[in-house]
């Protein structure tokens, strides 16, 4: 995928009309020079829009004005302004033709596919992982460069839920057959749908500038047994914000079955067993080298999709543990934006205002956000649209109309 940008058709016009100044083209000329165009803009328009998967032949087309130019005895640009440096408007018109096929170069970056019917198309700031977000107020741009780590604007909430219509719900469902549906995948569907409603809650700080999350992506750990001195793995679910509680189930019995396997680990199992072996003042660069990547979008698609450290949300169940929810800090490392934690059930009598006391049952749950990727009213909504869902599961098996985050 290339990214919108002008730079290159910016470049070529001059060019052209540098070349305009110090030559009178053939008619021939001219009409090779239209016809370059046109190719140019129709090879450029098929790839863009993921007619075919082949991005070398667009940038290599784009070298094709150099070689035409070559043809033309009358045009041998290259050696006559090596030799003569006062044809200023011939050594521009070289630069330009230059710059134009680096700026090519430089646009096409591994993005992901384009999807039909999608309105959003591909600038230049975007990464591998999100497209950057332009229309911000002054302060969250300057954000930023003040708290430049994540635990520099790192803020902490405890609340908690009435549980009862949540534990019917949970029922209903694995009577349904759903075996091992159980309360986390209601609260990592309710926040998949507040990325639908609230999709600023999507978007991560990387290189000091905000950006808007493609996809929803869930990581957590998870222990292949339950036991102390069984192994922990990290694993990445891919959510849609249109997902409902049983397709995130799904999904995510799918991914957990696979590596609770003896035999088999997640990605990035592989990656930290290989980094290992590496010495550790060696392993240190590597790590900066990579965090460098990361700042300027650089890191290969393969390594986002394995980490850990690059996603959404993080959620972690205090509940299987029997133990409440703990404050976790956010990575510096990685560009995660939210850590969500929640305990165990627990009762509580209440007294009733016609004096009668009343069992409830409740779980407390710890959400820690990154203040620099929306406001604290924004946050507050997405809070409160959480409980909403909590205590009225049945509503996330309603599918939503897609909400879309500012540009």
């Amino acid at each position: 995928m290339f990214y919108v940008t002008v730079n290159p058709v910016v470049f070529y016009a001059l060019h052209f009309a540098c070349v305009a100044l110090e030559y009178k083209f053939d008619w021939w000329m001219t009409l090779a020079a239209i016809c370059l165009c046109a190719v140019l803009a129709l090879v450029y328009v098929i790839t863009f829009t993921g007619r075919t998967k082949n991005k070398w032949f667009c940038l290599l087309v784009f070298l094709a004005p150099i070689s035409l130019y070559w043809l033309d005895p009358n045009l041998t640009l290259l050696v006559t302004n090596l030799v003569n440096y006062k044809l200023a408007a011939l050594l521009i018109s070289d630069a330009c033709i230059y710059v134009s096929v680096i700026c090519m170069i430089l646009s096409a970056k591994r993005l992901p596919d384009y999807k039909e019917g999608d309105p959003y198309r591909l600038r230049y700031g975007d990464r591998a992982d999100g497209r950057l977000v332009h229309n911000l107020p002054p302060i969250t741009k300057v954000a930023p460069y003040i708290m430049v780590e994540r635990n520099d604007a790192n803020n902490i909430i405890r609340d908690r839920v009435e549980v009862s219509n949540l534990q019917h719900y949970v029922h209903e469902k694995r009577k349904e057959g759903y075996k091992h549906f159980g309360i986390m995948h209601v609260f990592m569907a309710a926040y998949v749908r507040c990325c639908n409603d609230y999709p600023a809650i999507n978007r991560f700080l990387s290189g000091q500038k905000i950006y808007h999350r493609y996809t929803i992506d869930i990581n957590l750990i998870v222990k292949k047994d339950m036991t102390v001195d069984s192994p922990d793995t990290a694993v990445k679910l891919h959510c849609e914000p249109t997902d409902t509680p049983v397709e995130v189930y799904e999904k995510l019995d799918k991914l957990v079955q696979a590596v609770k396997q003896p035999e088999l680990n997640s990605g990035f199992d592989g990656v930290a067993k290989i980094v290992d072996y590496i010495p550790g003042i060696v392993k240190k660069f590597g790590i900066w080298f990579i965090k460098m990547l990361d700042y300027f979008g650089l890191v290969p698609p393969e390594l986002l999709e394995i980490s850990c450290f690059h996603g959404t949300i993080f959620f972690t169940s205090m509940g299987s543990l029997g133990i409440p929810p703990i404050y976790h800090h956010l990575y510096n490392f990685g560009n995660i934006s939210c850590f969500f934690a929640f305990g165990h059930k627990y009762t509580e009598n209440e007294l009733k205002l016609d004096g009668t006391v009343v069992q409830k049952k409740y779980i407390d749950f710890s959400v820690n956000t990154d203040e620099r990727i929306c406001d604290g009213f924004y946050y507050a909504q997405v809070l409160k649209r959480i409980k909403s869902y909590l205590l009225h599961p049945e509503r996330l098996d309603e599918k939503p109309e897609p909400q879309e985050d500012i540009y």
